[in-house]
C-alpha cells in the first residue's frame, strides 16, 4: 500500500511538473512572439517615419530648387531674351506644382493654398514676360521682371514658401522624435519580455531542481521499499536474490568462496504468542541490528520473511572460513535480548550452504542452505549445520509424503477405524474413539506415528482433520440407525487444526449440514495444545462448548499437568495418558499419580477415562479407583466401522 501511494504521489508531482512546464514554454512562446511581433511593428513604424522625414526634407528641398530654377529661368530669359529658357521653366513649373501637391499634408493645407495663390500670380506676370521676349519687347520683359509688382509677389511667394519649409522641417523633426521615442519603447518593452522570460525560466529551473530533488528521495523511498524490509530495515527477499547472485558472478570469476546462511528464531511462534507482536516486531529489529553488527560490511544481511533471516558472505578464501562467521552469529543469540525491560532468550538455529561445494545458483544454494537448517533445528536447535545428503534424502521423502497425504485424501485413500470407550460402571460401550488409518497404495499400511507429524508440519493436518470430523459424525448417524443405539463418538483434534481461526466455523457448519446432535460428539484436544496459547484456547473451547459438543483433554499428564489451571477450561473429560496405567498396579509411582489425577479429576466435576488399558489388572486396579471410563487393547482394539458394528450387534 505504502508503495502504491509513493508511486501515486510521484506520479501526480511528475503530472504537477509537466504542468508547470508546459505552461511555461507556452507562456515563453507568447511572449517571445508577441517580443518579435511588437518589434517587427515598431520597426515597420520606424522606418516609416524615417522614410516620411526624409521625404518631408527632400520636399522642402525641392521646392527650394524649383523655385531658384523657375526665377532664374525668367531672369535669363528677360536679360537675353532667349526663348530657350521657356522650356526649361514650364518643366519646373510643372514639377513645382506637382511637389506642392505631393507636399499637401493636414498641417501645410493653409500656407499651400496661400503658396499656389501666390505661385500663380508669379505664373501670370511670367506668363507675360515670356511673351513680351517673343514679341520682341526685351526692354519691356526688362522691366517687368525688375518691377516692384514682381518683386513683390516674389518676395510674399517667398515668404510662403520660407513657411511651408519651416512647417515640413518641423514635420519632419517630429517624425524623428515620434521614431526615438517609439524605439525606445520598443526596447524597453523587449527588455520587459526579457526580464518575464528570465523569470519565468528562473522559476522553471527552480522548479526542475526541486524536482530532480523530490525525484531523488522517491527513487530513495522507492528503492527502500523495493529492496528492504519496511520493519527491520535489512536488506528484503528481492535484494537479496540481487546480492546472491551478485556474490555467486564474483565467486565463480576471482576462484573464491561463497556462503549462505539461512538463520531461524527457534522460539519466536511462542514469544509472539505470550508477550504479543510488538514485543515479536521490536526482537525482529533488535536481531536485524545484531546481525548488522556482527557481519562484514561486504556481507548482506537480510529478512527473508517471519523469523527467517539470511547472510551472504562473500569473499572467503577456504570453506572453513564461515565457521567463523556461525559462531560469531550464535554467540550474538547466547545473550539475552532487552525489550521493553524484559529479558528474552531469542535463540536462533543456522543453515549453511557454500558456493561452489554444494550448488552452482541462487536456486541450489537457498535450497541447500534450508536443508541445512532443518538439520540444525533436528539436531537440537540452537546451533549451526552445513548441508549434506542424509538430510537431503529425509526432506525429498518428507516432500514426497506431503504429496502422497494430498493426494490419498483426493483419492479417498485414507478410513477411519474406531476403539471402544466403556463405561466401567455398566460394563457397556459409551464412546467410540475414531482414529485414522492410511492404506497407501504402494507402502500399503502407513502408521499415523509416520504420516501425522509430516501433516502437522506442512497444514495438511487442516483438511485432514476436517475429513476425519465429516467422516466420524456421518459414521455416528448411520450407527444410530443401524444398532439402534447412540454411541458418541470420540474426534482426535490436531493443535495445529484447534489453533485454526476456521476451526469453530467448520464445525459448525458440519454438524448444520449432517444434522447430527452436538451431545453425540466429544472432541478430544491434547493438553499441550490447550495450554499453548490460553486466552485464544479459551475462546474457541467457549464457542465449541457453546455448540453443545463435549470436551476432553488427550494424553492429560505428559504436559504441564496442573489441574489448578485446566480448571478454568470448559472440559468435560480428562483422559490419562497411556503410559501412566501401562505399569499399573505394579509400579508404585504410576499408581499414585494415577489415583490423585482421578481423585482430583472427580474433586473438580471431570469424568476421567484411562487409556491403555491392556490387562485385567489394570482394569481391577481403575474399577477399584471407581475410573469412571477406560479404554484398550484389553477391551477391545481399533476395527473398521463394519467390523465395529459386527462387534458391537454380537456382544450386545
Amino acid at each position: 500500500m505504502e508503495k502504491e501511494n509513493l508511486l501515486s504521489n510521484h506520479q501526480e508531482h511528475n503530472t504537477r511538473l509537466r504542468g508547470i512546464a508546459v505552461v511555461a514554454a507556452i507562456t515563453s512562446l507568447l511572449l517571445i512572439g508577441s517580443a518579435f511581433w511588437n518589434s517587427y511593428q515598431g520597426h515597420l513604424q520606424s522606418s516609416y517615419t524615417i522614410n516620411q522625414s526624409t521625404y518631408l526634407n527632400r520636399l522642402s528641398s525641392e521646392l527650394r530648387y524649383y523655385d531658384e530654377v523657375l526665377t532664374m529661368s525668367a531672369f535669363v530669359s528677360a536679360t537675353t531674351g532667349d526663348l530657350k529658357w521657356e522650356e526649361r521653366y514650364n518643366s519646373f513649373a510643372k514639377k513645382l506644382d506637382d511637389t506642392i501637391v505631393a507636399a499637401t499634408i493636414p498641417a501645410t493645407k493653409s500656407v499651400l493654398k496661400n503658396l499656389a495663390d501666390a505661385n500663380n500670380n508669379l505664373i501670370q506676370i511670367e506668363a507675360r514676360l515670356f511673351d513680351l521676349i517673343r514679341n520682341n519687347n526685351q526692354n519691356q520683359a526688362t522691366q517687368l521682371i525688375t518691377s516692384e509688382e514682381y518683386l513683390s509677389l516674389k518676395a510674399v511667394y517667398a515668404l510662403h514658401l520660407e513657411k511651408l519649409g519651416l512647417i515640413l522641417q518641423e514635420q519632419a523633426q517630429k517624425a524623428i522624435r515620434e521614431n526615438n521615442t517609439r524605439q525606445r519603447q520598443t526596447t524597453f518593452g523587449l527588455g520587459i519580455y526579457m526580464i518575464l522570460l528570465v523569470v519565468i525560466w528562473t522559476y522553471v529551473i527552480h522548479i526542475i531542481k526541486c524536482w530532480r530533488q523530490q525525484l531523488l528521495r522517491y527513487n530513495n523511498e522507492l528503492s527502500q521499499l523495493v529492496h528492504y524490509d519496511p520493519l527491520t530495515g535489512a536488506a528484503n527477499r528481492s535484494l537479496f536474490k540481487i546480492n546472491l547472485a551478485t556474490a555467486i558472478s564474483y565467486s565463480r570469476r576471482h576462484k573464491k568462496y561463497s556462503a549462505l546462511l539461512l538463520l531461524d528464531l527457534d522460539n519466536f511462534k511462542i514469544i509472539n504468542d505470550t508477550l504479543g507482536h510488538p514485543v515479536g516486531d521490536k526482537l525482529l529489529i533488535a536481531v536485524a541490528n545484531k546481525l548488522e553488527e556482527s557481519c562484514r560490511e561486504t556481507d548482506t544481511v537480510a529478512r527473508l520473511g517471519g523469523d527467517e533471516f539470511a547472510i551472504i558472505a562473500t569473499d572467503l578464501e577456504q570453506e572453513n572460513s564461515v565457521v567463523i562467521i556461525a559462531e560469531k552469529l550464535l554467540s550474538v543469540f547466547r545473550t539475552p535480548v532487552e525489550i521493553e525491560g524484559q529479558q528474552i532468550d531469542a535463540q536462533a538455529s543456522i543453515g549453511i550452504a557454500i558456493f561452489p561445494d554444494h550448488g552452482d545458483s541462487e536456486e541450489e544454494l537457498l535450497q541447500k542452505a534450508d536443508i541445512a537448517l532443518y538439520k540444525a533445528k533436528d539436531s537440537g536447535r540452537n546451533t549451526a549445520a552445513f548441508f549434506d545428503r542424509e538430510i537431503e534424502t529425509l526432506i525429498r521423502k518428507r516432500q514426497q509424503c506431503q504429496i502422497d497425504i494430498q493426494q490419498g485424501i483426493e483419492r479417498n485413500e485414507f478410513e477411519l477405524y474406531y476403539q471402544p470407550i466403556f463405561d466401567l460402571g455398566s460394563g457397556k460401550v459409551s464412546h467410540a474413539e475414531s482414529l485414522i488409518r492410511w492404506h497407501h497404495p504402494i507402502q500399503g499400511f502407513t502408521p499415523p506415528s509416520e504420516f501425522i507429524p509430516i501433516a502437522e508440519s506442512s497444514q495438511l493436518i487442516i483438511p485432514l482433520g476436517e475429513w476425519v470430523f465429516r467422516e466420524a459424525c456421518r459414521q455416528q448417524l448411520d450407527w444410530k440407525d443401524r444398532l439402534e443405539t447412540t454411541i458418541s463418538i470420540s474426534i482426535n483434534v490436531s493443535a495445529v487444526q484447534f489453533r485454526d481461526s476456521s476451526f469453530y466455523e467448520f464445525v459448525k457448519q458440519t454438524l448444520t449440514d449432517i444434522a447430527i446432535n452436538p451431545r453425540d460428539i466429544t472432541l478430544e484436544i491434547t493438553e499441550s495444545a490447550i495450554m499453548h496459547n490460553n486466552q485464544h484456547s479459551m475462546e474457541q473451547l467457549l464457542k465449541l462448548r457453546g455448540l453443545g459438543i463435549s470436551l476432553a483433554v488427550d494424553d492429560f499428564g505428559t504436559g504441564y499437568s496442573s489441574l489448578a489451571y485446566l480448571k478454568q477450561f470448559p472440559i468435560s473429560y480428562l483422559k490419562i495418558d497411556r503410559k501412566f496405567v501401562s505399569e499399573l498396579p505394579q509400579d508404585t509411582e504410576d499408581t499414585a499419580i494415577t489415583r490423585a489425577i482421578i481423585n482430583m479429576g472427580k474433586a473438580l466435576n471431570y469424568k476421567i477415562i484411562a487409556e491403555g488399558v491392556e490387562t485385567s489388572e489394570q482394569l481391577d486396579f481403575l474399577k477399584r479407583e471407581y475410573c469412571e471410563y477406560a479404554q484398550g487393547f484389553f477391551l477391545g482394539k481399533p476395527v473398521s466401522a463394519r467390523n465395529f458394528e459386527n462387534w458391537y450387534k454380537e456382544r450386545f
